[in-house]
């Protein structure tokens, strides 16, 4: 023990706040990501309303946009797990 506190308990104290901060991070972007998403959505819809060009937008980002669920958001929940 040092100066009465074990350094164990120290040690998990700090491991503790590191992923509590760490998953505060994380849940500020992801939330930054999705109010930018809104807007990506709401400019989009503004500049190509409902019609061919929209249409082609959507089909074109829809590939992109799926690896990034399975390869970024998959990562991040089965890091969730361990």
């Amino acid at each position: 023990m040092e100066n009465g506190i074990d350094t164990a308990t120290a040690t998990t104290s700090e491991n503790q706040q590191r992923v509590t901060r760490s998953a505060g991070i994380v849940s500020i972007v992801v939330m930054a990501s999705r109010l930018l998403g809104l807007v990506r959505e709401r400019v989009i819809a503004h500049y190509f309303a409902a019609g061919i060009d929209g249409d082609a937008f959507y089909a074109a980002f829809r590939i992109p946009n799926l690896m990034r669920d399975l390869f970024g958001e998959g990562a991040l929940s089965k890091a969730n797990e361990i």
